[in-house]
């Protein structure tokens, strides 16, 4: 129940009226998306939260196979496992409770480099989410891997999890978009949500709630300045619930991980719209997951394996270098826009300058990823992706300090203590990224960058960056996309 220390706190919030489109109640789960998550162990969250946007979409668009062989879920471990940005395990990492690593034997998915990373299980946003889908050609289906659970020894079920099978099948959004609302945020989202379903947020979560419903559901809500530590799912609203003194109206959110005082899952709750985070723009989100659809590629092409993490600025036109194997097509491109309501140009031509696909314009409302399908002519060996936007301004993927979602305190000096950036180095080589100055393409690698100072430590970033360019193909006479 709601404290007098409580009420007293939340006099100093503004009583701000939030708009309404004319619907005062709507709810997903009416509409027959994915089934709540639960998430079993870990601080994995961010990959909970993003997996059960893509599989809300896919019911929602019917676009699943009709299998009774095949549930409708994917699995976030797998995300968790081979999201690009872990770093190696330490025998330090592990211990018999939710907060804890994977140990010794585990080798760490940023290949650029294994000693500087996240540690697995313990933290990741959005952004994170965003590279693992795009760079694997989607998220997987669990149905083939171990259930993970505490009275099963995760660790050991952990490990058998493999980044390739046969058995995987792969689904990908076409984009991801970071929400762009103005002032009326409440009338956007409910919008957005109207429009394309699950939006995926973050929020500050204490475990007990402020109140409770008529109903008996929990009412949670923070009002202060903490960083956000939960990922959770906005699947509908209600603006006719409150919460005395805010005005009315309230998110109705899916949590993977939040129990009660029986220890036992709770699925759905609510959150006042005044809440600081749940619903409102900022770096963390809100984000959708659309367009989701089983992928096929050959190859997946890429410089980048963290995705966006920079922003390259002041640039007419930026490439990626990619040499394409014989025998596959080319198929589409996949960018990031780094500003809402931008206009990028996809050229990809051969290295004498020749298109060999129709040049496609992207108009894009919100930053974020876009799959663009392209119509090529066959070719193999070498091929340049040329972007060219309005804004001038490019997702490059580079060494990065990550202010993460979530990032658990330490249990000792081996994990990152509490509320730290996290350092993700990446790395380079020449040829692989150029940018235009002047009329004339120069190499990303040689570009000279701003050092990090990280705990007394000077970082250089130079010869770590590319830009966040993917190339997408498939078998010649192939029409799967």
């Amino acid at each position: 129940m709601i404290k007098l220390s409580n009420l007293a706190q939340l006099f100093f919030l503004p009583l701000v009226a939030f708009g309404s489109n004319g619907i005062d109640y709507y709810n997903l789960y009416d509409n027959g998306i994915a089934p709540e998550p639960k998430q079993q162990v870990w601080g994995t969250c961010w990959a909970f939260s993003s997996v059960y946007s893509l599989e809300s979409d896919l019911n929602s668009n019917e676009a699943w196979t009709n299998s009774t062989l095949e549930p409708r879920i994917l699995s976030p471990y797998h995300m968790d496992k081979f999201s690009g940005f872990t770093r190696s395990g330490h025998d330090k990492h592990v211990n018999d409770s939710w907060y804890s690593g994977q140990g010794k034997e585990y080798r760490g998915s940023n290949l650029d480099n294994l000693e500087d990373g996240l540690v697995v299980h313990l933290g990741g946003d959005f952004h994170a989410a965003a590279a693992y889908l795009t760079n694997n050609g989607g998220a997987v289906t669990a149905w083939s891997l171990p259930e993970l659970n505490y009275a099963n020894k995760p660790h050991q079920k952990f490990s058998q999890i493999t980044k390739q099978s046969s058995r995987y099948r792969r689904y990908m959004p076409r984009s991801i978009q970071w929400l762009e609302l103005s002032k009326d945020h409440v009338t956007d989202l409910k919008r957005a949500i109207i429009k394309n379903g699950v939006v995926s947020t973050m929020q500050y979560m204490h475990q007990k709630p402020r109140l409770y419903s008529s109903e008996g559901r929990e009412i949670h809500f923070y009002g202060g300045n903490k960083k956000p530590n939960h990922a959770i799912n906005i699947i509908g609203w209600d603006d006719k619930m409150a919460m005395p003194p805010l005005l009315p109206g309230m998110w109705i959110v899916v949590d993977s991980d939040h129990v009660d005082d029986y220890e036992i899952h709770i699925g759905q709750f609510y959150i006042p719209y005044a809440d600081t985070y749940v619903g409102r723009t900022n770096k963390y989100g809100p984000v959708q997951f659309t367009g989701v659809h089983e992928t096929n590629f050959k190859s997946i092409y890429s410089h980048a394996r963290h995705g966006w993490t920079n922003t390259f600025s002041s640039s007419d036109e930026v490439k990626n270098k990619y040499f394409v194997k014989s025998g596959e097509r080319i198929q589409s491109v996949g960018l990031y826009a780094t500003q809402a309501q931008d206009e990028i140009l996809v050229k990809v031509q051969d290295p004498r300058g020749r298109d060999l696909c129709a040049q496609t314009q992207l108009r894009n409302k919100d930053k974020g990823f876009y799959l663009v399908n392209l119509s090529c002519k066959p070719h193999s060996g070498e091929v340049d992706i040329i972007l060219a936007s309005k804004s001038k301004e490019y997702a490059t993927d580079g060494t990065k300090l990550f202010d993460l979602l979530l990032q658990l305190g330490s249990k000792g000096r081996e994990l990152p203590p509490e509320g730290e950036p996290v350092l993700v180095k990446s790395k380079s080589l020449p040829s692989q990224s150029f940018y235009k100055k002047n009329g004339k393409w120069r190499d990303l690698y040689h570009y000279k960058w701003t050092s990090l100072e990280v705990q007394g430590r000077k970082i250089i970033r130079d010869k770590s960056a590319n830009f966040a360019i993917n190339l997408y193909t498939t078998d010649i006479g192939s029409d799967d996309e």
